[in-house]
C-alpha cells in the first residue's frame, strides 16, 4: 500500500505540475479578507478597548439586604383595593406576573428621589403598583390558577422516554420582594423565630445589571448565598469535603467552605429513590430534582435572583397570556479531570439559567466558558441589527469570559448565549452546583443540524477570541464592577 501511494504522489507531481501562480491569485482574496478583518479588530482595540476580565468589571454585583417596609407597605396598598396578600404571593410563587420586577422598579424609583418622606412616599409608589395589577387581572381570583395542562414526572411506560422533561410541572419559586413578614410568637411559647437570611441586589444596582444581563447576556450576584447556608445544602444533599479539609476550614478565621474532592450520590438517593444521574460528556453528571421532595430542599436558593430573573422575563415574554415555568432544576457535578463540553446553548426560545456553585469555582476547576453578547444571534431582528449587538459585546471582552465564582455566588446567563463547561484540570477535586432554568418553550428548541451549527459557531467565535486577545492593543483592567 505504501509503494502504490508513492507512486501515485510520483505520478501526480511529475505528470501535472502546480501552477503556483496561478494558486497564489486564487489565494489573494481570501488572504485580503483576513488582512482586513484583522485590522478591523487592531483598529477597534485601539479605540475602545476590551476589559481584561469582562465578568468581573462589567457584570458582577454584590448582594445586600432587601429594603425593609416592604411587606408592610404592600399590605396596605392591597387593603385599599380588598385585595388579599397571601392570594397575590400565591400567583407569584407560580410565575403568574412580573410582581418582583414591579416591586423593585417601585423600591428603584423610592431610592433616586431625594428629599422625601419614605414611608409616605412608598405608599403612593406601591398603591399605583397593586392598580395595575388590579386592572391587568392579576388579583381576580383565577390569577393563581395553571393556564396550561400540568405534566407528571417520570418516564413514560409505553416510549420509555421522560416526556415531562423541560415541560411545565407546576413548581413553585420562593418569593423575595414579596415574602411575608415573619410571624410573631406569642408570650410564652418561647423565641422568636429567626428569619432565615435572603440578600438580593440593591435598589440602585437593579438597573445596571438590568442592563448587564440584556447586553453581554451574562450576568454574576455575588454573595447570593452565605457560607452557612451553602454548607447546609451540602450537608443536606450529601456533598461532603474530606477530613483534612473540614479541619483546615475550621481553624481559619473566615468561615470558608471546603473543597469537594469525591461525590457520592447516596444521600440523594435516599431522599428520592427515582434520581437518577445522567452523563452529557465524560465527568459531568446531571442529577434531575425538579418535582422530587429533594427540589424543596434547594428552590429557596433562588429567592434572592427573582427580581432580576422577572426583569429580562417581562421583556422577553413572547406574549402577554404566556407565562413561563421552571424547566429544569438539576445538580451538576463536574467530576476530577472532566473533558470539555462543545459549545452550546440551553434554548433557542427565550428563557435563563440561574447557575449556583456549591464549592469555589477557579478557572482550573472546570468553569463555564461563555461567548459575550452571542445569544443577539439568535433574536427576530433584522440582521443588522443583530450582528450589531453582537458585536458591541463581543468586541467589549479580551477573550472568552470565563465564570469563575466563589461558592454562594450567583451566575444568570441568557438560555441562548453559547456556552460550555471546561475542562476540571484538577484530579483531585469535584465542582458541585445547581442549576434553575425558566423558559416559555420546552428547552432544547432546535434539532441535531442546528445543535452542530452552534457548536462549530461557538468554536470559530472563540478563536477569533483568542486572537483579538493575543493582539497587540490597550485593555481595560479597571475594576468597575458595582458594590
Amino acid at each position: 500500500v505504501f509503494i502504490e501511494m508513492r507512486s501515485g504522489v510520483r505520478d501526480l507531481f511529475s505528470k501535472r505540475a502546480t501552477d503556483w501562480r496561478r494558486v497564489g491569485l486564487r489565494s489573494l482574496p481570501f488572504a485580503g479578507v483576513a488582512v482586513a478583518g484583522a485590522g478591523c479588530l487592531a483598529v477597534q482595540k485601539q479605540r475602545s478597548p476590551p476589559a481584561v476580565n469582562l465578568l468581573a468589571q462589567r457584570a458582577s454585583f454584590e448582594c445586600h439586604a432587601p429594603p425593609s417596609g416592604v411587606a408592610d407597605a404592600l399590605e396596605a396598598a392591597l387593603a385599599r383595593l380588598g385585595a388579599h396578600a397571601p392570594q397575590l404571593r400565591l400567583a407569584a410563587s407560580r410565575l403568574k406576573g412580573p410582581f418582583e420586577r414591579d416591586i423593585a422598579a417601585a423600591e428603584y424609583s423610592l431610592a433616586c428621589e431625594a428629599n422625601h418622606d419614605a414611608g409616605h412616599r412608598r405608599d403612593e409608589l406601591y398603591s399605583a403598583v397593586v392598580a395595575k395589577w388590579h386592572a391587568a387581572g392579576h388579583l381576580s381570583a383565577h390569577a393563581h390558577r395553571h393556564g396550561r395542562e400540568l405534566m407528571r414526572r417520570g418516564v413514560d411506560p409505553v416510549t420509555h422516554i421522560d416526556e415531562s422533561y423541560g415541560r411545565d410541572l407546576g413548581c413553585e419559586v420562593p418569593l423575595c420582594m414579596l415574602r411575608a413578614k415573619p410571624k410573631n410568637v406569642k408570650r410564652g411559647s418561647g423565641a422568636q423565630p429567626k428569619e432565615e437570611r435572603l440578600v438580593t441586589l440593591k435598589a440602585e444596582d437593579w438597573p445596571e445589571a438590568a442592563e448587564a444581563l440584556r447586553q453581554h447576556g451574562i450576568v454574576v450576584l455575588r454573595g447570593l448565598l452565605s457560607p452557612e447556608q451553602v454548607q447546609a445544602l451540602r450537608s443536606q444533599m450529601g456533598v461532603l469535603g474530606s477530613a483534612l479539609d473540614l479541619h483546615s476550614a475550621r481553624n481559619r478565621d473566615v468561615l470558608t467552605v471546603p473543597a469537594v474532592r469525591e461525590f457520592s450520590e447516596a444521600k440523594l438517593i435516599e431522599q428520592d429513590p427515582e434520581i437518577e444521574s445522567v452523563t452529557s460528556t465524560t465527568g459531568r453528571q446531571h442529577f434531575y430534582l425538579r418535582g422530587g421532595p429533594v427540589e424543596e430542599v434547594v428552590k429557596h436558593v433562588q429567592a434572592g435572583a427573582m427580581p432580576l430573573v422577572w426583569e429580562h422575563l417581562a421583556n422577553a415574554m413572547p406574549t402577554e397570556d404566556m407565562y413561563p415555568w421552571i424547566s429544569e432544576v438539576q445538580m451538576l457535578v463536574t467530576d476530577p479531570c472532566a473533558v470539555d463540553q462543545f459549545w452550546h446553548m440551553d434554548n433557542a426560545s427565550p428563557g435563563l439559567t440561574l447557575y449556583v456553585p456549591l464549592t469555589d469555582v477557579p478557572e482550573d476547576l472546570g468553569p463555564m466558558h461563555f461567548l459575550p453578547g452571542s445569544h443577539h444571534l439568535f433574536t427576530e431582528d433584522s440582521l443588522a441589527t443583530r450582528v450589531q449587538r453582537f458585536l458591541g459585546s463581543f468586541m467589549s471582552s479580551n477573550g472568552v469570559v470565563v465564570g469563575k465564582l466563589a461558592a454562594g455566588d450567583a451566575l444568570i446567563h441568557n438560555a441562548s448565549i453559547i456556552h460550555k463547561g471546561s475542562l476540571n484540570r484538577k484530579y483531585d477535586r469535584s465542582c458541585v452546583a445547581l442549576v434553575f432554568r425558566y423558559d416559555f418553550e420546552r428547552p432544547p428548541g432546535v434539532g441535531a443540524f442546528t445543535t452542530q451549527f452552534v457548536s462549530l459557531l461557538g468554536g470559530t467565535l472563540a478563536g477569533i477570541q483568542r486572537f483579538y486577545s493575543a493582539m497587540p492593543g490597550p485593555t481595560d483592567s479597571s475594576d468597575t464592577g458595582a458594590t
